[in-house]
């Protein structure tokens, strides 16, 4: 029901059928055993939507509270495993709570995430960028928006590096920072990627 009243704008009832979700699947869960897919996604899912359509009807609070309390949620080690990357999403949804609402220095004290998670680190660049540009601090900003380009042309590198990879003819050269990567994404095999510009 909560899809239906998000798609017509029932925004209020749509938080409140995600709030009631929420507690039934906390009281499931306080007895019953929840398999890893159940309590990863679907239960994490309604503390996403209810930040979701809190946002669209304006209740920061609970929009950022809901974003907190999900991103606490998140089993980080699992989010850094392809079949989990909807987790670093979901890890990330308060930095889209706190653009939206104007919440600025509180962006600016969040710490950054580890240089591995590339794509929350994307996001916290941009909400950066975004509190620092609202707060005259221009500069700065288009250094944020400088380290964003950054990351964006580092995936763009790694990702045409891992195509010449999987089908290797010659040498294959990673981007600088390739290391810091704890997964490969796309890989399957015992095979990972060279470090360095190296014979694949």
């Amino acid at each position: 029901g909560s899809h239906i009243y998000l798609r017509i704008g029932r925004y209020h009832d749509a938080a409140r059928v995600n709030q009631k979700a929420i507690a039934a699947d906390e009281a499931f869960a306080s007895t019953h055993s929840v398999s890893q897919t159940y309590g990863n996604l679907y239960m994490l899912h309604n503390h996403h939507f209810l930040a979701a359509v809190a946002s669209f009807e304006g209740r920061g609070e609970l929009a950022l509270s809901s974003a907190r309390e999900l991103a606490s949620r998140v089993d980080t080690d699992a989010m850094r495993h392809p079949s989990f990357y909807t987790g670093q999403h979901y890890w990330a949804t308060p930095y889209y709570v706190l653009v939206r609402f104007g919440r600025w220095d509180e962006i600016l004290a969040e710490p950054a995430p580890d240089d591995d998670l590339e794509y929350p680190l994307g996001i916290w660049h941009y909400a950066r960028g975004m509190a620092l540009l609202r707060k005259g601090r221009i500069e700065e900003a288009a250094g944020a928006l400088g380290a964003l380009e950054r990351l964006r042309r580092f995936r763009d590198a790694y990702r045409a590096a891992l195509e010449r990879w999987r089908q290797p003819t010659g040498p294959v050269c990673f981007p600088e920072g390739t290391y810091k990567m704890r997964d490969y994404p796309g890989v399957i095999g015992d095979r990972a990627p060279p470090m360095s510009c190296q014979a694949a």
